[in-house]
Parts: structure tokens; sequence; C-alpha cells
């Protein structure tokens, strides 16, 4: 082993262990060739072949001195962050590095362990791979990719900025290709779902405490897992292709476990089909239209705790919850029992398709799940939006993919990240299990089966099980003693209530500090005892939102306070013009924790309500 690469090994496996770890274990790739080659200027170079092209990553001139004249041109005004495609030999990662300084945030993207490889063999790297600032991915799958790309946008707010080495876009131009489309579909995707927090933020905690006394007196979604082992199960969504179908699940019945999203339930019900279970986890009232005129039937509700919260209190007598673990609820969950997790993103049907999965079922059999709109239609007759129509001229977030038959088929954004949820899932959950699109039109699902359900009850429905009888068994109340739970409301409401107090004093302190500013006679005294209240108030303040139950309802206004034009420091500002804009940002800031206290606190004092009204009447 040469020195350099002993050096870099050592290096290496001290400042990226996960990566010195995947380069001892990699695999080699017969279909990229790298060669070193000293250019003119005595430095080394890399000569590549892949199947997509041959050339060298740098000049044969000068690599310096084309690395120094590409960082110049590299946006990161106002950036956080850099994802830079191409590992090279690190020269035009340390261009960077010095253009932007130590403390910027540069991740590195590496198709080939073939290049690295031979970097590791001709240059010094140590001073990359010790560097702390730097996210080193070499030849990473697609999934880790796009985890760091979503928590690199969400951690930087979407302050980052993309660079790649000009080589790489022409010698690994299929595998740059896809990184394009994945880097668009997560920022896509991420959008949409912060787009989601911001527009439930005031609504999620409302129904999260709302739904407790629901949560903690009914089992969690753990008990139906294991309970359908080698069993099938049909996830029937809205879809418009439901009206081909929808009419065999009679001859299903007790065949199949009939897991029905809460918009098709409607559907169902008018055709005289009882499902055996019903998922929900949409927050917004729109969603509860789909249960107006519905009766229950006695079906167990399968829900997320940020459900709306007369979905939960009209269909929620019996049920299971799910996820309830990761919310501004989950101390006071767990003095009862787990409820179970499970993987789900924002379409009901990814929470019934994966308690499916942990239920063990086999095959899980989708209908009504067309992820488009067929001949521009949206959903299924019989929904409370039958008459929806969408065309490609809506709007910019429509879309063709590829259909089940081949053909293209009309969607939209969001409609197309839930396919590809499905997708990774089903990629994810591989072999062992398998995966039957019987919807019979809309979006080609990567990974399904595609049969009709006329077939997939001749090959895997035949034999009656019972189904009523194992639900029932699962659904049983937990007869916890919630005395505990309650003491724990208490306390939320008593920190709630502080909360609010400190708030109000913070505003007072904040705005002694702008007064003694504003008549311009500053009396730095006065200031310095104000300002060491205002300190300690805050640390109160923190050491009570420990458990961050401020922050769900918080986040548009915690971004305007951290991100917003008077978070901004101006050129040539004064002292007095920056007390102005600080003292006016932080009257933001504690405004917002005082309203948002009190509405948790109302919240919290809703949940005590109806726990206390529900024990007197069964102690009645």
């Amino acid at each position: 082993m040469n020195t350099v690469l002993q050096q870099n090994l050592q290096s290496l496996q001290q400042g990226k262990p996960l990566v010195y770890n995947r380069y001892l274990a990699r695999d080699k790739n017969q279909d990229v060739i790298v060669k070193a080659e000293k250019s003119r200027s005595g430095q080394p170079n890399l000569f590549v072949e892949t199947k997509d092209a041959v050339g060298y990553i740098y000049s044969t001139y000068d690599p310096s001195r084309e690395v120094q004249a590409w960082a110049k041109k590299v946006e990161s005004k106002d950036f956080r962050s850099i994802m830079l495609v191409g590992f090279g030999l690190g020269y035009h990662f340390r261009a960077l590095r010095e253009n932007l300084g130590k403390e910027f945030l540069i991740t590195l993207i590496e198709f080939s362990w073939e290049i690295f490889d031979v970097a590791m063999q001709h240059m010094d790297l140590s001073d990359i791979f010790l560097d702390e600032h730097c996210n080193l991915l070499i030849s990473e799958s697609d999934e880790v990719l796009r985890q760091v790309i979503v928590n690199t946008l969400q951690t930087q707010i979407f302050r980052v900025s993309w660079a790649e080495w000009a080589a790489y876009g022409r010698i690994f131009k299929t595998a740059k290709e896809a990184l394009d489309k994945l880097v668009l579909t997560s920022a896509r995707d991420l959008r949409m779902n912060q787009n989601t927090f911001f527009f439930f933020q005031k609504e999620w905690p409302k129904n999260i405490l709302h739904n407790l006394p629901t949560i903690v007196k009914n089992p969690g979604v753990k008990n139906l897992f294991g309970k359908f082992e080698g069993k099938p199960a049909i996830v029937v969504s809205a879809g418009p292709s439901l009206n081909k179908n929808i009419d065999r699940l009679h001859e299903l019945k007790g065949k199949a476990v009939i897991l029905c999203v809460d918009t098709a339930y409607r559907v169902l019900q008018k055709k005289g089909i009882v499902p055996d279970l019903i998922f929900s986890l949409d927050g917004s009232d729109l969603n509860y239209r789909h249960f107006e005129g519905v009766t229950s039937m006695g079906v167990p509700l399968v829900f997320l705790p940020t459900v709306h919260h007369k979905i939960v209190e009209e269909f929620g007598q019996r049920s299971f919850c799910s996820n309830a673990d990761d919310l501004i609820i989950d101390h006071i969950v767990r003095l009862v029992e787990e409820k179970g997790m499970v993987n789900c993103a924002g379409s009901v049907a990814t929470l019934a398709f994966d308690v499916a999965y942990f239920s063990g079922a086999n095959p899980i059999i989708f209908i009504g799940q067309d992820l488009a709109y067929p001949e521009g239609e949206a959903y299924a007759q019989g929904t409370m939006f039958e008459k929806m129509k969408k065309k490609k001229e809506d709007s910019d977030i429509m879309l063709y993919v590829e259909g089940i038959d081949g053909k293209p088929v009309l969607t939209d954004l969001s409609l197309d990240s839930y396919r590809r949820w499905f997708e990774q899932r089903i990629k994810q959950i591989g072999s062992e299990r398998l995966i039957i699109d019987a919807t019979e039109g809309g979006a080609k699902i990567a990974g399904t089966d595609i049969m009709t359900l006329r077939d997939v009850e001749k090959s895997y429905c035949r034999d009656t099980f019972p189904i009523k009888h194992v639900i029932d068994a699962a659904a049983k109340p937990t007869g916890e003693d919630l005395t505990e739970v309650i003491r724990e409301l208490n306390k939320m409401h008593r920190v709630f209530h502080q909360l609010i107090r400190l708030a109000k004093l913070a505003l007072n302190e904040n705005q002694e500090i702008h007064d003694i500013y504003k008549v311009r006679k500053v009396q730095r005294k006065k200031v310095q005892k104000h300002d060491a209240r205002l300190s300690r108030l805050e640390q109160q303040i923190n050491r009570l939102n420990q458990h961050s139950w401020l922050d769900l309802m918080m986040q548009t206004e915690s971004f305007s306070v951290a991100e917003g034009s008077l978070a901004k420091e101006k050129p040539n500002e004064s002292e007095y013009d920056k007390v102005m804009r600080l003292t006016k940002n932080s009257a933001l800031l504690y405004q917002s924790i005082a309203d948002t206290a009190t509405e948790m606190k109302g919240f919290v004092g809703e949940a005590l309500r109806r726990l206390h009204e529900e024990d007197a009447a069964v102690a009645k």
C-alpha cells in the first residue's frame, strides 16, 4: 500500500467512517475505466471512460487555473449550503472551500467508486476527509440521495446552491440526468409537504388534542400487526376506475380483508358493501365532508392523531390509532401503550397499504388506485366529488405519466408523488410480498403485478376466513387507568399558562428597550437591566417548551422571525435602526408565543373536559 493511500485511509476512517466502510466493501464497476495521467503543468488528471462518453475530468494544461476560474463563477450569495456534483481529484472542492470559507456546508456527490479509488491513490485528501462541513456521497442509492437532498433543503430552508463540474454532465450523462430528476422531484415533494404543514399548523394541534381521549382509550394499530398473515387484503381507493369493479367486492366479502379509504366509504355504503376497516388521516374540514350523511355501521376506524376531530368523534367509537409517538402527545401516549408506527405519506391509501403490510397480508391488492385522471375523471361515481373534472390546461402542476396500458395518462404533481411513494415502498418490501394492481386503469405503479379483480378472485381469494372475529378481538378498548394521563394533561395546562405569562412579561421588557432607544437618549444601565431580564425570561420559555409543544403551531411565525425582513441587517445600519428592527422582530416572536400558548391551553382544556365527561358518563 502506498503512503498516500495509507494516509487517506486513516483520515477517511477518522473523518468519514461510513464512507470508509463503504469504500472497503465497494464493488467494482466494469463499465467505468479510470486512468491517472499528468497534465502539462505536472498536476495529476483523470481520463475516464464510461458507457456515455470518454474524456478528461480536468484541463490537460493546468487544472488548478481551470478550477480557480470556475469557483469564482459559482453562485453562493444568500446561500447556506452547496451541493456539488463530482469529486474528481478534489481540486474543485478545494477551490470552493477557499472561496466560501470553512463554515460553508458543501455536499459532494460522486457517481463512481473507481474515480474515488484512483484519487485515494494519487492525492492527499486528508483535509477533505477531516472537513466537518463536507458531506461526502459516493455512488449512493437514490433513496440515500433523496434523504440527503430533502434534509439539506429542509435544514437550510431551501437556501442551497447547486454546482457541477462540467465534465461529469458529459461523461456521466445518464447518472447526471437521473440526479437532476431526483433533485427536482425531491424539492417538489418537500415544498408540498411544507405547504401542508403551514396550512395545517393551527388545525393539527387542535385535532390531536381533541382526539386524545379516543387515542388513549382505544388500542393502537399495533394490535393489527401480524393478524392476517398470508391472507389477501384489498385497499379500496376512490379513483374513477373503481366504477369498473366495485361490484365484485360483494363476492370477495369474507375472502379478503377490505380496507376502505375515507373517500371511498360513501361509495361502498351506497352499494351495500361493508368494509372491514376504514382509514382516515386528513385534518381538513373538506375531508370530514366525505363522512357527512354516512352511517358508521360499526366498522372500526384506523386514523392518525391529526385527522379531523369530528371524524374520530362520530366514527371512532371502535378505532385504532397509528403514529401517535412522534407528535405533541407522545409523552402522554407512552403512559398507556405503544400504538404502533407505519409508513405513510399524504394519501390515506398509503396508510391503508402499510397497515395491510404490517398485518402480514399477502397479496395486497389495489382497486380504485388510479393516481391519475383517466379521461379527465377525478373520482369514482358516488363520492362527494364525482363531478370533478381535470384537464392538462388546468394548471402547471398537471403532467402525463405512463398508464397501466402503456399509454400516457393525465395526473398531477401530488398524485405522482404518491405513485413514487408506493414504488419506493414496494421496492423496500421486495419479493416477500405480492402487490397486485387490480385498479384496471390509471397510472402504472412499478413493482406491482397488473391483473383484473376477477382474476385476482380466482387465484387468491377462494377461501373465507374469520376477518370480523379477528378485528373485533383486536379492537377491544384498552381499559387502562387514565389517572396519569389526566395528571400529565393538567401539567401541560399549567405549562401553557406559564408560557402565556412569561411571553407577556418578555413583551413588556422588549418594549422597555424599544422605548429607551426611541427617545434617542440611551441609558446603558437601564438597557442592560432589561436585557438581562429578557434573557432570563427567554431561558424560562425555552425550558418550558423543551418538548416543542409550541413549535407545530408557530412554523409560519418562526420562519418569519428567522428569515423575514426584520431579521436581516441593512447596509450601514445605525445602532438605533438596529435596535428598532430587532425589538420589532422580537415583539412578533413573543406575541406569537403568547397567542399560541393561549390556543394550546384551550385545546388541552378541551381534552381534559372530554375525558372527565366520558368518565362521568361511564360511572352513571
